[in-house]
């Protein structure tokens, strides 16, 4: 049997479209054992609605894609999910699934494929690399696909000295929709606009520079198309800066919003003011007070203790790796 933990990941991180991502210490767990009976999926944690419990469960489709390719085939499969993860709110669900059933499918077959090997299937699955990186890799990173569907990766650090206020709010946005919402084609202002704050964003955090966040996060290619789908983001945006967040965008398509602020800060003013915002615009928001996550996906003798209270899978045992 294979313990999984995968981090949730917040993608973009203002201008670094479908390019930058920060992992975050908020995860989704997989057990998962090879069997002699057909396929049996649980689920556990705080998400459990909607989840398939069949051979369409994405967790399952990644592991089984990965098998084909090292010509792998178990008997059965036993997978146990814990999702801590809030699905279509733009903190990396989809991402996790892929990456943890190809890294848990991995261990299983006897890790035929290395790290960079994984990446490069995981973004084929999603599309884009943003998510998948820093959920394998951990830490911020940047990654682009080639035109071969490979990838091309580089760690940003482990962002010291910060951390995060996450505004989830209670509606959830697809991926699919929030897409949607993109124009075919941008003003050429707007690309030069976000090339140059993608190259500070980049050296700001390479350098851990954090006074430059407010500015190095600024973006005019998606967050102001998708501010429509989401009542009071512009408005909790601009709250949460001037509550003392050094930098404040929408994670990844949203609509939950991330705001970066000092680790010695006190986050309770910009919890307040994101929430508040939202509240006044009819929406209510979960907060979550998070760090960046370093060690990306790793496999676990055993979830602790206080996770499985939190998550709701005590009922499953103490899910130590056998």
């Amino acid at each position: 049997m294979v313990l999984v933990r995968i981090p949730a990941s917040s993608a973009n991180l203002g201008p670094g479209f479908d390019c930058l991502g920060l992992a975050l210490n908020l995860y989704n767990y997989i057990e998962i054992k090879e069997t002699d009976k057909p396929l049996s999926i649980t689920l556990g944690g705080k998400y459990r609605e909607g989840i398939p419990q069949d051979e369409t469960n994405l967790v399952y489709r990644a592991a089984t894609q990965l098998w084909q390719r090292a010509d792998f085939q178990p008997a059965g499969i036993s997978l146990h999910l814990i999702n801590n993860i809030p699905p279509a709110r733009g903190l990396g669900s989809s991402s996790a699934a892929i990456v943890g059933g190809l890294y848990a499918g991995n261990l299983i077959a006897g890790s035929p494929f290395n790290q960079a090997q994984l990446l490069d299937l995981a973004a084929s699955i999603e599309g884009h690399p943003d998510n998948v990186a820093p959920a394998l890799c951990g830490g911020a990173t940047i990654a682009v696909q080639e035109p071969s569907g490979g990838c091309l990766f580089h760690s940003l650090g482990n962002l010291p000295g910060l951390k995060m206020v996450v505004a989830v709010p209670s509606m959830l946005l697809s991926t699919y929709l929030a897409r949607s919402l993109l124009p075919p084609q941008v003003p050429f202002t707007d690309a030069v606009w976000n090339l140059g704050r993608t190259g500070l964003l980049v050296t700001a955090l390479l350098t851990q520079d954090y006074s430059l966040l407010k500015s190095a996060m600024q973006d005019k290619l998606h967050e102001q198309y998708r501010a429509k789908a989401i009542p009071g983001m512009s408005e909790a945006l601009a709250a949460a800066n001037r509550a003392g967040a050094l930098g404040a965008v929408l994670s990844g398509a949203g609509p939950t919003l991330i705001a970066f602020i000092p680790s010695e800060a006190d986050e309770t003013p910009v919890g307040n003011a994101l929430r508040s915002a939202f509240e006044h615009n009819g929406v209510q928001a979960e907060l979550h007070y998070l760090k960046p996550d370093c060690g990306g996906t790793v496999q676990l003798d055993e979830i602790p203790a206080e996770q499985l209270i939190l998550s709701g899978g005590g009922t499953h045992g103490s899910l130590k790796a056998l």
